[in-house]
C-alpha cells in the first residue's frame, strides 16, 4: 500500500508539479519521516531505522523514475520488509 500512495500517487503527482528531482527528494524523504514512528525502545533505532528507510525511499523512486513501471518498487519493497521481519524473528530466538 505505501508503494501506491509514495511511488504511484505521490511521486507522480509532485513530478507534475515540482519536476523529478525534486519530487524525488521529497517523496524519499516523506517515506523515511513516515517510518520515525516506528515501534522500537531507544532512539538510536529509530534513527537507523529512519536512515534506512530513507534510503529505501530513494532507491525506489530511482527503480520507478527509471522504469516508469511502480512493479519494481512493489517487489524492492517487499523484499525489504520480509528481509528486515525475517531479522526481527531471528533475534527473538
Amino acid at each position: 500500500m505505501e508503494e501506491l500512495w509514495f511511488r504511484g500517487l505521490f511521486l507522480s503527482r509532485f513530478e507534475d508539479l515540482m519536476g523529478r528531482h525534486l519530487a524525488f527528494w521529497i517523496t524519499a524523504l516523506l517515506f523515511g519521516m513516515l517510518h520515525v514512528f516506528g515501534n522500537f525502545t531507544g532512539t538510536l533505532s529509530s534513527l537507523l531505522l529512519v536512515l534506512f528507510t530513507l534510503l529505501l525511499g530513494m532507491a525506489l523512486c530511482y527503480i520507478v523514475q527509471r522504469t516508469r513501471s511502480i512493479w519494481g518498487a512493489v517487489l524492492g519493497h517487499f523484499f525489504a520488509d520480509f528481509f528486515f521481519l525475517l531479522g526481527n524473528f531471528a533475534a527473538m530466538s
